[in-house]
């Protein structure tokens, strides 16, 4: 049975299944793809900010003429023609595509729609914005005697910042709408629906009221300045204009009207800018709240946006303040004339963030984008049993995503050459080269070749993770013992591997055809001194990879080597081999946790240059950076199937930092249910980075891993063909046996009322009334028993960490993974 790691929300109803959905670009992306256009947005606008800089200190000059300020409008128009071709050439791309993918008959979702219409609205409005621009710039270049004709300049720029302002509005709106609702009829919306988004028309407009009124008093403002500077001209006498005209010469009153619409412009632009900060905030906070796997693309949708949109409004405020309030203060005549003419370092700004999402959100392209899907690749399997199924549905998906009929295929072909046919065609392949992009037979072949992640591995290693971790030498604990861990894998022999020196440890099991290898995390002082040696030693043999040195941790690769442990590891691996009477390769599993994950990432490289035909696959927890890039390049291709699971907001994954890089395909679980497999460039900005230690332990990665199983008889929180992935996964094991949790049983997954405890309790954790449970901390109202397990497990894990002192396995493993945002309430909507 295989699980889809995708968005549910974007799935087709049954009727419409058999046609193929939409698929944007962001959804494609390549990693080098999504830094180019992200950061691209923010290195352009700190230039264009010093272009308003630079504008300023011109302004501020002793002397500046008339046909000098014409000639710095003559590069301003440039770059205005620059802007507006850019913007109408990617809003007609924008446009074919979407005609083209209607005549492919595939699906846009409700979300789909959604995102591409924001960008398609921000795409017009500033087309607009960038219109009036051009328009005020030819008009006084067209001026004989380097004149102004300042009665055309004011309504012009009064229909600039009515466009403007309409954008900030349209911005600010369509975040409000990723929300959540609490008004009336919540309790009544899809589960997959919950957002104001999803309500009509008639509630979003309710909504934005506050907004609208912020826009209208702008709006007003930008009125009453245009009447204020119409009025001034019919009481004014103008001044006879030439080339050589001193501008600086000139005097420019300032009229208390024209201070106070600056001023109050300003203000209230930095207004929206707050709110837009704030609905940002509240919208990755209710979205913190909901089951990630059915809301990622609105959630990824929000970070993207913040990154885009905020550097545009940096941007916007230090232009506002250089170009127009600041020289209104001044009653410099220069900046003045400017200001109506228009700010074209806002109109940049505005361009970059129109553009780059107009181009993640429209359907991709077949000549520029890969058609491997990044759900192709968080596909994963529920059972061993499962996988060779679950990779040939996955190739197939990718197959059938691709087909469509032949003459719109065509027609897709000819739209695309004419838009982009001023391209050379080897520029063209040098930019899909560049970034990643591969045809479709690159696409199956990579596909094919890629490892499958298994939940019935990862709990079978997760027992030995802590088997790994008891002193006795029997290894006969009550709860984790070696009779348990041997039938997981079909092993019957077991042997521990020792280092006095560093306390380095190994359990290593075996059978006639396999070898399980699980190394010891941090459990003593000398395991501590060995993760604080953080500087980088070169490995032996001296290698390099892409160039660069194959560099690690000095501690880690210490432990690892000292007093030949490596060699007592790869010994008794040779005495396995060599007592085998089969003819297949050698099956071997690699795990640990924190310092255990990182041995057992280094003995993965060493392990495969011993026995390079052995089938390797390799599952951590918790690992925290073993290498430089050249290390994990070298690992990641000695055994591709290497998977490091991280759990909540555990820290240690992601240290060390400088020079070190993550080995594996990275898993991100949580308490909440939230299963995500290697996560996009994007999905990674929404990830919570580690800041609680708790999380750390490895009684919270067994309730993560049991919130994921429990999640998927949730319809919420459910993959596509969850439970069913979970009950053969129950009949597979014992799943209470192997996270060392109780009520793990099919019937007490189903019931949302009874929650997975510890073992270690000693007794039976009582269901938990739900008017009581809805009192715990972070619990919002009288919750139900699943909704709330965070919180209803948070009293009885601060117990267990007190009877066993924060023993492995024990409270202070657990406790904190429950410290996270509780899944959404019923009643938290009311």
């Amino acid at each position: 049975m295989a699980g889809q790691n995708g968005s549910s929300e974007a799935a087709a109803p049954a009727e419409r299944q058999s046609r193929q959905r939409v698929v944007l670009r962001q959804e494609v992306a390549t990693k080098l793809q999504a830094r180019i256009l992200t950061w691209s947005v923010i290195a352009l606008n700190v230039l264009f900010v010093c272009f308003a800089v630079a504008l300023f200190s011109v302004h501020n000059q002793s002397t500046i003429t008339a046909s000098e300020a014409r000639s710095t409008y003559w590069g301003r128009l440039g770059i205005a023609v620059a802007c507006q071709a850019a913007l109408l050439w990617t809003g007609l791309w924008q446009v074919l595509a979407v005609r083209q993918s209607k005549r492919e008959g595939r699906v846009w979702s409700h979300r789909q729609h959604y995102f591409a219409w924001t960008a398609g609205g921000l795409m017009c409005l500033h087309t607009a914005y960038a219109a009036f621009i051009l328009a005020s710039l030819s008009s006084t270049l067209a001026q004989p005697n380097c004149g102004y004709n300042w009665r055309v300049l004011a309504v012009l720029q009064f229909f600039q910042w009515t466009f403007f302002s309409a954008s900030l509005f349209f911005v600010l709106a369509r975040m409000k709408n990723l929300v959540l609702w609490r008004g009336p009829g919540a309790l009544d919306m899809p589960p997959d629906y919950r957002l104001l988004m999803d309500r009509p028309y008639r509630d979003q407009a309710r909504a934005h009221l506050a907004i609208l009124s912020v826009w209208m008093l702008l709006e007003g403002a930008a009125l009453f300045g245009m009447i204020t500077r119409l009025k001034k001209l019919d009481t004014t006498s103008l001044p006879t204009y030439s080339c050589d005209l001193d501008l600086k010469a000139l005097s420019c009153e300032r009229s208390t009207s024209q201070i106070v619409s600056s001023a109050l412009t300003f203000a209230l632009v930095i207004t929206m800018v707050l709110i837009w900060l704030h609905l940002v905030r509240r919208a990755l906070a209710d979205h913190e709240q909901l089951p990630f796997t059915h809301y990622r693309s609105t959630h990824m949708f929000i970070r993207v946006q913040s990154r885009v949109v905020s550097a545009v409004f940096t941007a916007i405020i230090f232009s506002l303040l250089f170009m127009s309030l600041v020289p209104t203060l001044q009653g410099n005549c220069v900046a003045a004339a400017d200001s109506q003419v228009g700010n074209v370092a806002v109109d940049l700004s505005m361009t970059v963030a129109a553009v780059v999402l107009a181009l993640l959100y429209m359907p991709k392209a077949q000549a520029l984008d890969s058609p491997l899907l990044q759900e192709f690749l968080q596909d994963f399997s529920w059972t061993q049993q499962g996988i060779a199924a679950a990779v040939e549905a996955r190739n197939k998906r990718l197959l059938q995503s691709e087909a469509v009929d032949s003459s719109a295929k065509a027609s897709t072909e000819e739209a695309m050459t004419n838009l982009v046919g001023f391209l050379p065609a080897a520029a063209m392949a040098g930019v899909a080269k560049l970034t990643g992009v591969q045809d479709m037979a690159g696409a199956v072949q990579q596909l094919s070749r890629e490892p499958m992640f298994c939940m019935e591995t990862a709990i079978r290693l997760f027992y030995w993770v802590r088997l790994a971790y008891r002193q006795e030498q029997a290894l006969d604990g009550e709860f984790v013992n070696a009779a348990t861990a041997l039938p997981l894998f079909g092993l019957d022999q077991h042997v521990t591997v020792w280092d006095d020196k560093t306390d380095t440890h190994c359990v290593l099991g075996w059978s006639a055809s396999q070898v399980v290898l699980a190394f010891r995390g941090t459990a003593s002082l000398q395991n501590a001194m060995t993760d604080i040696k953080a500087w980088k030693i070169t490995l032996a043999p001296h290698r390099r990879v892409r160039g660069e040195l194959v560099k690690a941790h000095a501690g880690f690769a210490t432990a690892w080597l000292n007093n030949g442990f490596n060699e007592k590891v790869l010994g008794k691996l040779r005495e396995v081999d060599a007592a085998r009477t089969g003819s297949g390769p050698l099956r071997i599993w690699l795990t640990g946790h924190s310092l255990g994950g990182a041995l057992a990432i280094l003995a993965a490289v060493e392990i495969r240059r011993a026995f390079p035909d052995s089938q390797m696959s390799c599952y951590t927890f918790g690992c925290p950076r073993v290498g430089n890039a050249a290390f994990t390049a070298e690992q990641e291709e000695a055994v591709p199937d290497t998977w490091a699971i991280l759990n909540g907001m555990d820290p240690i994954p992601w240290i060390p930092k400088l020079g070190f890089k993550r080995a594996g395909n990275r898993v991100s679980i949580n308490v909440k249910g939230d299963l995500i497999l290697r996560p996009t460039y994007f999905e990674v900005s929404v990830m919570q980075r580690g800041n609680n230690t708790k999380h750390h332990m490895t009684g919270s990665y067994a309730l993560s891993l049991a919130a994921i199983l429990k999640a998927q008889f949730v319809p919420s929180k459910a993959f596509p063909g969850g439970a069913e992935g979970v009950r053969q996964l129950a009949a597979a094991m014992d799943l209470g046996a192997a996270l060392t949790l109780r009520h793990m049983e099919i019937a007490a997954l189903e019931d949302q009322k009874q929650l997975p405890s510890l073992l270690e309790l000693g007794t039976s954790k009582q269901p938990v009334d739900p008017s009581k449970r809805g009192r715990l901390a972070g619990c919002a109202g009288a919750c139900g028993s699943w909704d709330c397990w965070p919180c209803g497990a948070a009293q009885e894990l601060s117990k267990l960490d007190k009877e066993h002192g924060g023993g492995e396995g024990g409270g202070a493993d657990a406790n904190a993974a429950v410290n996270g945002q509780p899944i959404l309430a019923r009643e938290e909507v009311t």
